[in-house]
């Protein structure tokens, strides 16, 4: 909260010198009830720039040795190199398994804090209650993600998860209808708007 006044002065002082006087009242004002903190707000502002802690849980079913699993163990590594007082735990979930695995142990109370997987299924986890609407804590921060990621998250004009990345299983082409098949994006493209 500091932060966000130092901003809004540095911000102010920037307008011109008539209100140097007002923002060195502002930041006087500001310094005050610092003293009068309880021991508990003092803890939770501390907390707040230290960042979070405690652990966290996170599933996923990529498989061993692959560049999946490898991006998410680079991951994890820098979110706890930048939260050293937050714990990752990460396990591994054979693929066939996840998502009964998910339900099961989430309807009794238990499981993972998050987990990675398809969206597949949302539309029921997210009726059924399984997973979080995280509409509110994600605003303003998928800038740079595309539309359809952000879309694929969402069920009922509400957001349900983190678009993690965009795959194509497989693509068909009918033989008749293609001359020579596409081995690049851009060759795709070309051959679609064709």
């Amino acid at each position: 909260m500091f932060i966000v006044l130092l901003i809004g002065a540095f911000a102010l002082v920037s307008c011109g010198s008539d209100t140097e006087e007002a923002v060195e009242e502002e930041a006087v004002a500001t310094e005050a009830p610092a003293e009068d903190m309880t021991d508990e707000e003092m803890e939770d502002e501390t907390h707040e720039e230290m960042g979070p802690s405690g652990t966290v849980s996170l599933w996923h079913a990529y498989g061993t040795g692959s560049a999946e699993e490898s991006a998410v163990t680079e991951i994890v590594a820098n979110a706890q190199a930048e939260f050293p007082d937050m714990q990752i735990d990460v396990l591994q979930i054979p693929f066939d398994q996840i998502f009964n695995k998910w339900q099961t142990e989430v309807a009794a109370g238990e499981g993972p804090d998050m987990f990675i997987a398809p969206n597949d299924d949302l539309g029921n986890m997210a009726r059924a209650g399984l997973v979080m609407d995280v509409t509110a804590q994600l605003d303003g921060r998928l800038d740079g993600v595309t539309d359809t990621g952000v879309a694929g998250m969402m069920v009922e004009d509400a957001l349900y998860g983190v678009p993690e990345s965009a795959k194509a299983v497989a693509l068909y082409y009918n033989k008749s209808m293609v001359d020579a098949v596409p081995t690049t994006t851009e060759e795709l493209m070309t051959a679609v708007e064709a």
